[in-house]
């Protein structure tokens, strides 16, 4: 860690003194607002679709981070943590954490034996691209997406030759992450590396407000300072590609995602016991390979995919005995292999019309012990997933029509339908209409279905209909830009999977008749150039009710899902100039219930936060090297606040990151 320190302070010191004898000579200018791939406002590929691409100037200066971190601060997506390093689901569109499908290079994260996804585990450095399919446009990926879907990929880049960067952070409660990344190649092939390693003690101190002592002086509850024990955490993973054209139309690419968590998980700031009971520990080994061949025939692609995934996940409670020492209480491990089977074909031309066909086949095979209490499971799921795209086109207007049927276990499952349109009204003025509507299911998980005790094999799978309609304006020019989107949606989902208390002493899982989920989401985006200047700014604002309809009459009634915010927003500015930049984050979230009845009461009710971080940098070059250099504050006002009841969050706090690039 001293080594690290040092280093860290040398590179500064170096980056500094070139910086000062850089600015002197010579001003690096900044260039044009560049277009992304979004840039065009009538899209045949997303007719319909509202989807949000992650800005990589984002990706690089959170390297650091995990994913969930990175969209609870840049999307609309609100992430539910239990604390740094700790879990991290999705809730999007007021949906349950299953309901987000994610997947890497198309092969889907989503357990099968959970559902969901722990974004905590995902590095954002792992991934060259992220973007954010809102609602019914995850029909387009997989089934399941009822609130949306995050697509994560790695990109090959043909034009860099010789890349390397290094890149390593220091910050609070003993945090630190060493990150390597190199390119090599040339016009017939190239290779990609990745080397990760995160770690962090994670012992932050805060105000236990779940417990407290009565002071015989003042009558008043004094609540005291506590430390978050037994939550260090690490991460650590290496990640290949390889690319090769074997002619100039086709092209055969190798992934390989290594990757090891190893975690432990802090008691809940209301348990009272010994410090040396209930230590939780998790470990998972995480290891996946894909081979893809692709190729250009005219206007026809083909697609050819095939992945292979093994997971090996252990969770161990222990309590510390005297004289006896760590005794377990649970030692659990699950297994999990999957492969992912994919073949595509696209023609994307004919006439104005564009089809797509797309078949998967997956199969999972899932095993468990548990050691200490003698027991096993062992189940298979076999899936088969075909969809069927036609799409027409003209400047001002696009429209889509999406099949999706798949067959689960050899059970059909319902169909899925999405139908979508982009309509400019205007040649000469930049806005655009887009509705879509669509129906989506998800198939109960392997635990809803066969959890002991508690798993209900006569589950059904929940359905979703999705209706959306919004408006795009789009002005961009040389220097500047402007984008602002507003939509609406209403999701309409039946046969809700909720487990909930029984009065046999456990949770079991049951069917709602029905959950209503609606709101706006509306996200504006302005960059400008003037000079040595640059300003961005995007704004991102949601409204969402997610209601209960499931028995009229009842204290559950028509009220809001737990932990679903009605208001939830973030703003990011961005100034750069010259070769300094600052930026300032903003997150706000109203009040959030964590009981279906929405008591409010000190313990049944997370009041409103407001989040904010800051951070500024230096960036400079010489010859072929680059040094960038961050200093990040989050929480920037110290506030004290709680995603999940029970969990504390950590208070201000700093991240000093410094990155060297190399490019020939």
């Amino acid at each position: 860690m001293r080594l690290n320190v040092i280093i860290i302070l040398i590179l500064i010191l170096a980056s500094t003194l070139d910086a000062q004898t850089t600015l002197s000579d010579t001003i690096i200018n900044i260039g044009p607002v560049q277009v992304d791939q979004n840039h065009k406002l009538v899209t045949p590929e997303k007719s319909g679709m509202q989807t949000t691409k992650v800005d990589s100037s984002v990706l690089a200066e959170n390297t650091g981070t995990d994913l969930g971190e990175l969209l609870n601060s840049n999307s609309p997506v609100f992430i539910k943590s239990n604390g740094r390093g700790a879990m991290s689901t999705a809730s999007f569109r007021g949906t349950a954490s299953s309901h987000t499908q994610v997947s890497w290079n198309g092969i889907n994260l989503n357990s099968p034996l959970l559902g969901m996804v722990d974004f905590s585990q995902l590095p954002v450095f792992a991934f060259d691209e992220i973007e954010i399919f809102h609602g019914g446009a995850s029909v387009e990926n997989s089934s399941g997406g009822l609130g949306g879907a995050i697509l994560l990929n790695q990109a090959s880049n043909w034009d860099t030759l010789n890349h390397f960067s290094y890149n390593q952070g220091i910050g609070s409660y003993s945090t630190h992450h060493e990150l390597i990344k190199w390119d090599i190649g040339n016009k017939k092939w190239n290779w990609q590396s990745k080397i990760f390693n995160i770690q962090s003690a994670n012992d932050y101190t805060f105000i236990n407000r779940a417990i407290g002592d009565l002071n015989p002086q003042t009558g008043q509850i004094e609540n005291p300072l506590d430390t978050n024990h037994n939550a260090q955490y690490g991460l650590k993973g290496t990640m290949q590609a390889f690319h090769f054209k074997p002619k100039k139309n086709q092209v055969i690419s190798l992934f390989q995602w290594n990757q090891i968590n190893d975690r432990l998980i802090p008691r809940a700031t209301s348990y009272e016991g010994p410090n040396n009971d209930n230590l939780n520990r998790q470990v998972l080994n995480d290891s996946k390979t894909q081979l893809k061949w692709k190729g250009h025939f005219n206007y026809n692609i083909i697609d050819v995919t095939t992945s292979f995934t093994n997971q090996n996940s252990s969770y161990f409670v222990k309590n510390n005995v005297n004289g006896l020492g760590e005794i377990p209480v649970i030692a659990s491990i699950i297994r999990q292999n999957s492969s992912f089977n994919r073949v595509t074909y696209e023609n994307q031309k004919w006439n104005n019309w564009r089809f797509k066909i797309d078949i998967k086949v997956d199969y999972h095979v899932l095993s468990g012990e548990d050691t200490v209490l003698k027991s096993t499971f062992k189940h298979n799921r076999y899936e088969i997933k075909p969809l069927a795209r036609i799409n027409y086109s003209t400047k001002q207007l696009s429209a889509q029509a999406l099949f999706r049927q798949e067959f689960i276990d050899n059970e059909r499952m319902p169909f899925l339908p999405f139908f979508g349109v982009d309509y400019q009204p205007l040649k000469k003025i930049p806005f655009k209409f887009t509705g879509n509507f669509s129906r989506n299911f998800r198939y109960p998980t392997i635990n809803d279905l066969y959890w002991s005790p508690g798993g209900n094999p006569n589950l059904l799978p929940e359905q979703g209909n999705t209706f959306e309609l919004g408006s795009t304006y789009l002005n961009q020019k040389e220097r500047y830009k402007v984008k602002i989107q507003l939509h609406y949606f209403y999701n309409d989902i039946k046969k809700w999977i909720l487990w909930a208390p029984s009065f046999r002493g456990y949770w079991e899982p049951q069917n709602l008749n029905k959950v209503v989920s609606k709101g706006l989401e509306t996200n504006a985006n302005l960059e400008c150039i003037k000079n040595n200047w640059k300003l961005q700014c995007n704004m991102v604002y949601g409204y969402t009710k997610a209601l209960n309809k499931h028995e009229k009459g009842s204290e559950t009634y028509n009220k809001q899902l737990v932990y679903i915010p009605v208001h939830s927003g973030n703003i990011n500015l961005r100034i750069t100039y010259k070769n300094y930049h600052l930026r300032y984050q903003h997150n706000s979230y109203s009040e959030r219930f964590t009981t279906s009845s929405n008591e409010i009461n000190q313990r049944d009710w997370l009041y409103p936060y407001f989040m904010n971080s800051m951070a500024f940098g230096l960036n400079c070059k010489w010859k072929n090297y680059k040094f960038q250099s961050n200093f990040q504050i989050n929480n920037l006002f110290n506030e004290t606040y709680h995603s999940i009841l029970y969990r504390p969050m950590p208070k201000q706090n700093y991240l000093l990151t410094l990155r060297i690039n190399y490019q020939k």
